[in-house]
């Protein structure tokens, strides 16, 4: 059974697909209705029943360090003619947020992104989502810290279960994002892997119950332990979609009761 309540997904680079929308199956717990969001899980085909090849929509592997799913375009397609402004501009350069002052080019759309204030405005996808303040600074700042996010999302089912905080902003469709930001794994008995991801939605409020959210995208997810790692990724937001969810995430495997990860440095910009 699920502990909790999860949006799950078929794995092998691929999502069922009905009517060319990706199959998401919402498994709702008695706690649900208070969880806000759900948990995006990778599970086996094993634990669901698999689809049939002709079923399937690929995930999109580009070169902007991440990948892309959706069955209306894909965000993150590869770079090359047709793309639009902004797709082939520089990487912007490693930001450190500590206090007011932002170095310029390290302008970010999100609020709180070097958790100099706790972690407010960075709320968990779910109950099982523990977010906390740490003072485990990536510029090893005395003043500074960062956020911690401890997935407890846990069930019988095999799989790999992807989730942790979010921050809702406006997004405008066709535009080009860079997302950055500095990840750190500690040693923990509990393997698992850390990134970023959006969810994109219709609505200007990233309410899934108006227009629900068929797209996404995630940057490389990183394993390396004891170290801060940077982390990051381009996308474009598909037409159509006029916010997303910016997501600080943590994966690890289904059965494991815990895994912590710490982020720090959050860059969100258009190109």
């Amino acid at each position: 059974m699920l502990h909790d309540s999860a949006r799950v997904l078929l794995p092998a680079g691929a999502v069922c697909n009905v009517m060319n929308r990706p199959l998401e199956v919402l498994f709702k717990g008695r706690g649900a209705a208070a969880l806000g969001r759900s948990a995006l899980v990778l599970a086996v085909a094993a634990s669901l029943g698999a689809c049939g090849l002709d079923e399937r929509v690929l995930l999109t592997a580009d070169a902007s360090g991440g990948s892309a799913s959706g069955g209306a375009g894909s965000a993150g397609s590869s770079s090359g003619a047709g793309q639009p402004p902004g797709w082939d501009a520089p990487a912007p350069p490693d930001c450190a947020y500590v206090g007011e002052a932002v170095v310029a080019g390290c302008e970010t759309l999100v609020s709180n992104p070097g958790f100099d204030q706790g972690v407010v405005g960075w709320p968990g996808e779910s109950l099982s989502m523990q977010i906390s303040w740490a003072d485990q600074d990536a510029a090893a700042s005395t003043t500074s810290g960062s956020l911690s996010v401890d997935n407890t999302l846990f069930g019988d089912a095999a799989g790999e279960v992807i989730s942790g905080a979010l921050q809702c902003i406006g997004a405008t469709p066709g535009a080009v994002y860079d997302m950055a930001a500095d990840v750190f794994i500690p040693a923990q008995s509990a393997a698992g892997r850390a990134g970023l991801s959006v969810f994109f939605y219709k609505m200007a409020d990233c309410n899934a119950s108006h227009s629900g959210t068929d797209m996404s995208f995630t940057t490389d997810l990183v394993q390396d332990t004891e170290v801060w790692t940077p982390v990051s990724g381009r996308f474009v937001v598909p037409n159509g979609f006029n916010s997303m969810e910016v997501r600080l995430v943590a994966g690890k495997d289904f059965k494991l009761r815990s895994f912590k990860v710490l982020f720090d440095n959050v860059l969100v910009q258009r190109k």
